[in-house]
C-alpha cells in the first residue's frame, strides 16, 4: 500500500524532471526589411524597390529568406547581407543572399555565431547592379 500512496508522487517528479531537462523549446523570429534607394549609402535616385521576409530558427541556427524586388535600373549582379552596422553605416558582407537572379530569390543558411549575433546588432540587405555596384537598394533587418 504504501508504494501506491507514492506512485502519484513519482509520476509528477518525472513530469517536472521532463519539463525542466527536455530539449529547448525552437523559437522562430521573423525578421522583415522594405528596400529602397534613399537606405543605400550614399543614396542613390533608384525607382526600385524590394521586400525580404525571413525566419531565424534558434535552435537550429537556420535563417531562411524570400526577397523580391523591382524597378531596377538593370539585371542584379550581386544580393548580399551586410553587416553589423548600424542604419546609415555600410558593414562588411556577412554572406550572399543567393545568385543574382530574378525576383523572388529564396535562401537559407545555418548561421554562425557571430553571423547570429550580428542579427542582434544590426543587418541589411543590399542589391548591386551594373549602374549602382555599390548598391541600388538596401533595407535594414527589423
Amino acid at each position: 500500500m504504501v508504494a501506491d500512496r507514492h506512485h502519484p508522487l513519482a509520476l509528477l517528479g518525472l513530469f517536472a524532471f521532463g519539463l525542466f531537462a527536455g530539449p529547448a523549446a525552437a523559437e522562430s523570429v521573423p525578421w522583415t526589411a522594405s528596400l529602397s534607394s534613399k537606405d543605400v549609402v550614399p543614396p542613390t535616385n533608384s525607382a526600385g524597390k524590394g521586400q525580404l521576409d525571413a525566419v531565424y530558427d534558434t535552435v537550429s541556427k537556420e535563417f531562411k529568406w524570400t526577397l523580391t524586388y523591382s524597378g531596377l535600373s538593370g539585371p542584379v549582379t550581386s544580393v548580399n547581407f551586410h553587416g553589423p552596422a548600424e542604419q546609415g553605416k555600410e558593414g562588411p558582407i556577412l554572406f550572399p543572399a543567393g545568385p543574382a537572379t530574378a525576383s523572388p530569390i529564396k535562401g537559407s543558411l545555418q548561421l554562425s555565431i557571430p553571423q547570429a549575433d550580428a542579427l542582434k546588432r544590426g543587418v541589411y540587405v543590399e542589391i548591386q547592379t551594373s549602374k549602382f555596384p555599390g548598391g541600388e537598394i538596401r533595407g535594414e533587418l527589423k
